[in-house]
């Protein structure tokens, strides 16, 4: 990563073996791209706790962090001050638990940018009226293997004004799904086979843009 030929890098995808414990640490010198990089993706490492004092990337427009070790402060320095950035993926491997919550300030990084996903994480209840967050440019939002509440769920699709996409995969903690979205284009979910993840009532209350509707679920679902 220090070699002269890599002054001018663009995009850098970095990961290390799941399995190894405890995480590797981000090679500093990686950080050393921070004026050139578009596209970043970091898996599977620790941040260092000075982080966010190094992690200025102008011209980034696509992050992803995939079961990243990293500080509030440093998430919300790598996301938050970023004109550029458009598209954020935060991302976790998911064992028999729920996994972890989803840190505030990647909430708050939704405000500038179009594409959003989420993975293998939980939200928790009231975090976005409590908070007051608010995604005025989100476009398209994904929510995989994540547990979130009918409320929480609503509310967070109530400060989107803009979206026009939303894919739910094998994500729990609601019974029932209303959409209201004036935007939203494209719609696709799917449930597992388990009696407590299946969607029971699905409600089209006020989508005028409403062009595709994918639901798919057990053979026995009843909705």
């Amino acid at each position: 990563l220090r070699s002269p030929a890599l002054d001018q890098l663009q995009e850098l995808h970095l990961s290390f073996h799941p399995h190894i414990l405890p995480s590797p640490m981000m090679p500093r010198s990686a950080m050393r791209f921070a004026s050139t990089l578009l596209v970043a993706t970091f898996s599977f490492c620790e941040f260092p706790e000075d982080a966010a004092q190094q992690l200025q990337f102008p011209n980034l427009q696509h992050l992803e962090l995939t079961s990243v070790t990293i500080s509030e402060d440093s998430l919300h320095a790598m996301v938050a001050g970023y004109p550029a950035l458009d598209k954020f993926v935060l991302g976790y491997i998911r064992g028999s638990s729920l996994g972890p919550q989803v840190p505030l300030s990647a909430l708050h990084s939704l405000s500038n940018i179009r594409i959003a996903k989420f993975q293998g994480c939980q939200f928790p209840e009231g975090i976005v009226h409590q908070h007051q967050v608010h995604f005025p440019n989100l476009q398209s939002l994904e929510l995989a293997l994540v547990t979130i509440s009918e409320g929480s769920l609503h509310a967070m699709l109530s400060v989107c004004p803009a979206l026009n996409s939303l894919k739910l995969v094998y994500s729990t903690g609601f019974r029932q799904f209303k959409i209201n979205a004036l935007k939203l284009k494209y719609v696709e979910m799917y449930f597992s086979d388990s009696d407590a993840d299946k969607l029971q009532e699905l409600i089209v209350e006020n989508a005028p843009c409403l062009e595709t509707l994918h639901h798919e679920g057990p053979r026995e679902d009843n909705m």
